[in-house]
């Protein structure tokens, strides 16, 4: 062997081993492990010709520093030398891989192997309001495709497990929610792409959220997010409820919903509000059925009175009566009693 070959093949295998010992993120350290595969296969096999074994040396070698390259990044959180750096922004980038990609938030590496993981950094990103980023529909596509965005708005469709839907939507204030008005012509699908999310049960149309996704595709106007993270961003467990009494009250029962094994009636009252925010006003019936509202959360800082058949929760303008027999809860006014006789309409 002589001297000149022994120089290539040291500069060949210098030339691989070299980018294993660079923990950033470029190109030249791809560039350096191929160039060092060509200058060895080329000193190898120059004289023989032999193009079955060049090919088979190459693959070998490149299959090799993938699985190294690969090792290192999951073992010990190294940057791949064999991927693409995808930037989302200045805390979240993402290096995607042929078979693995890897989340870096806020340097802190999570490895994703065969790309099954949703969104799994702690924050979200910069948040685009539903009805600003469907009114640029095309324009923030092209910008965003292949990218994690996180979207606030709020939920028009869910789809059992399958996938939920945001629309851009119409609000007055004070308005309460489910009268707002969903525009149809564009949508954004947050899809259970990774079948791991229950969607079903556990979010219902009005809710706002926060959605971190990335977009894969438009069809028509609809674009398509996987690997989803999804955040109900209201806090349900600090509300106000607001009545309207009846001006001419006949001490009649009204039957308001089922929920459970527990019934709701109203007497004397008109309307029933249950406002979280400014911009998230439930009408009593539907808060108790999509579970925003419970009878715990909503007895647990009354007064309470009690007989070994009835309750009475005391509030500042209106109580709640819950006949025990019957497991039925009477909203009224504050006129409401304890010994009311109410409950015996309900009595076996």
């Amino acid at each position: 062997m002589n001297k000149k070959k022994i120089i290539f093949q040291l500069i060949g295998l210098i030339s691989i081993l070299f980018p294993f010992f660079i923990n950033i993120f470029n190109y030249y350290r791809l560039f350096s492990f191929l160039f060092g595969i060509f200058i060895l296969s080329f000193c190898s096999f120059k004289k023989q010709r032999n193009y079955i074994k060049t090919i088979m040396f190459i693959l070998s070698v490149l299959f090799l520093g993938y699985v190294a390259d690969t090792s290192s990044a999951f073992f010990l959180k190294r940057i791949p030398i064999f991927s693409y750096k995808n930037i989302m922004n200045s805390n979240f980038y993402i290096y995607e891989s042929l078979f693995y990609r890897i989340y870096t938030c806020e340097n802190d590496q999570i490895f994703d192997e065969f790309y099954q993981k949703n969104y799994v950094c702690n924050f979200p990103l910069d948040t685009k309001e539903i009805n600003v980023f469907l009114n640029n529909l095309e324009s923030n596509y092209k910008k965003y495709h292949h990218k994690f965005i996180t979207i606030k708005g709020k939920i028009s469709e869910v789809y059992g497990n399958e996938y939920i839907l945001l629309q851009s939507y119409e609000q007055k204030e004070n308005s309460l929610v489910g009268q707002l008005t969903f525009n149809n012509g564009s949508s954004v699908k947050i899809l259970n792409n990774q079948r791991n999310l229950k969607f079903y049960g556990n979010y219902e149309i009005y809710d706002t959220v926060l959605v971190t996704g990335r977009i894969v595709e438009k069809k028509d106007k609809e674009i398509v997010l996987h690997d989803p993270k999804i955040e109900i961003i209201q806090n349900f467990d600090n509300f106000k409820i607001n009545i309207i009494e009846q001006k001419n009250c006949k001490k009649k029962l009204k039957e308001l919903t089922k929920v459970g094994d527990i019934h709701f009636y109203s007497n004397c009252i008109d309307e029933v509000f249950v406002g979280y925010d400014e911009e998230t006003i439930y009408d009593l019936i539907l808060a108790l059925e999509t579970k925003k509202l419970t009878f715990e959360k909503w007895s647990a800082f009354a007064d309470k009175e009690e007989n070994e058949e009835k309750e009475l929760y005391k509030f500042d303008n209106y109580h709640l009566l819950k006949c025990k027999t019957s497991n039925t809860i009477i909203l009224g006014n504050n006129k409401l009693k304890l010994n009311s006789k109410l409950c015996e309409d309900f009595s076996t």
